[in-house]
């Protein structure tokens, strides 16, 4: 009896030795969950901000109780960017967790002063970090404000941006989605200057800091997506507006659908809504008399979605018409922003010089140096193609018959 129980003792013992375990397992009501971090410059001092998840009131926001918000926003101050986090995990309640990071805001102020360099690789050596985040500027506001913004249709103000941005990048061509890998390469290559999506406060801060603005149909304050973010050499140098955006979409072959209107043939004033389906855009280079040249050719694929005025879409004139009307459309677009990035700007950021560096190494070489100047000096053609395959379920507008 005692022989079999010592055995049993030895195999139980042996067990234990082969049975692994979680050590490095952390419980969840012991962690603070990061959705958002928020990066300003504020009086010569880094200032971080951190939206944390509070899954209590999440789960009661969504089983319909109201005893608190879903969120909460710390914030620290320090000499360096470190020093601001080591400073605010003094007040943080519990150890923080960054692995659910969706968002991080830069304010618009750091990114002018003191750039995005220095930020870019303490949050790219933080281990827990994934690098799936997208990176927002924020425009006329401080980060920290942005955070504090409360959300109706998310609980969690960082996810409410995360997924507008994913449907505006795929749907709308008016932003464009950056995670951090694709920060950094555009950061290191000597060809392509970063572009980030800027992200505005539409109302007063104070107000949205409050819960009373998500108690209404219509909140009082709401963030929206508006405009990118220009940077030369890590800073932030101006703005792209809406159509300036489409255009640079369209060169960096980033457009993957967009909603446009051009003038009825009779009548400007009437519009045309054309979607775009498909767009593929392709840069090739060559050099005349050692300068370089670049040429731009696009080929898209849209149908006509809306129509305000009488059209005969049954004829082919017609469709061809309203083709050659959205190809100078298209090409306006990407010209209004070549213009701005030559001329105002002097500053390559649409990859012109990777493009150089793929297919004239030797001469790529030569200019490397000196290639936002050289870019400025750069003759740039632009070729664009447009199919209208579809004009949706009907052919012609009942406007005509109408009219007729």
């Amino acid at each position: 009896m005692k022989r079999n129980a010592r055995i049993a003792l030895i195999l139980l013992s042996l067990s234990l030795l082969t049975t692994t375990g979680c050590w490095s397992q952390r419980e969840l009501n012991h962690l603070s969950i990061i959705g958002g971090i928020g990066i300003d410059f504020q009086d010569g001092r880094y200032h971080i901000s951190t939206q944390i998840i509070n899954p209590v009131q999440v789960a009661q926001t969504r089983g319909g109780g109201t005893s608190g918000t879903p969120v909460s926003v710390f914030s620290k101050s320090g000499n360096t960017i470190l020093e601001a986090f080591q400073n605010m995990m003094l007040i943080i309640p519990r150890e923080a967790f960054f692995a659910h990071v969706r968002l991080v805001v830069i304010g618009e102020a750091l990114a002018r002063e003191e750039g995005i360099t220095k930020l870019l690789d303490i949050l790219s050596r933080n281990y827990e970090m994934r690098t799936d985040f997208y990176v927002l500027v924020a425009k006329e506001s401080s980060a920290e404000e942005v955070l504090k913004i409360q959300t109706s249709q998310e609980n969690v103000p960082a996810m409410h941006t995360y997924f507008s941005l994913q449907i505006a990048d795929k749907n709308l061509a008016l932003t464009n989605a950056v995670q951090l890998d694709q920060l950094i390469e555009d950061l290191v290559s000597g060809g392509k200057h970063p572009v980030l999506p800027g992200i505005r406060i539409h109302g007063s801060p104070a107000m949205g800091n409050s819960s009373k603005n998500i108690e209404t149909i219509e909140s009082a304050v709401t963030l929206e997506l508006e405009e990118m973010a220009a940077f030369q050499n890590g800073k932030l140098i101006g703005w792209l507006d809406g159509m300036e955006t489409k255009g640079y979409n369209f060169i960096t072959n980033h457009l993957f659908s967009t909603i446009t209107d051009i003038g009825c043939p009779e009548n400007e004033t009437d519009r045309i809504s054309i979607q775009l389906l498909r767009s593929n855009t392709n840069i090739s280079s060559h050099f005349e008399h050692h300068q370089p040249t670049f040429q731009i050719d696009v080929q898209a694929e849209g149908s006509v979605t809306e129509v305000n005025c009488a059209l005969d879409l049954n004829q082919a004139e017609t469709i061809y018409e309203l083709e050659v009307r959205s190809e100078q459309k298209f090409k306006s677009m990407m010209e209004q922003i070549l213009k701005k990035a030559q001329e105002e700007w002097e500053t390559d950021l649409f990859g012109f010089g990777d493009v150089l560096y793929r297919k004239h190494p030797d001469q790529w070489e030569r200019m490397k140096e000196d290639w936002d100047h050289q870019f400025a000096q750069s003759p740039i053609n632009i070729a664009v193609n447009v199919e209208l395959r579809r004009t949706d379920s009907i052919h012609n507008s009942y406007i005509q018959e109408i009219k007729e």
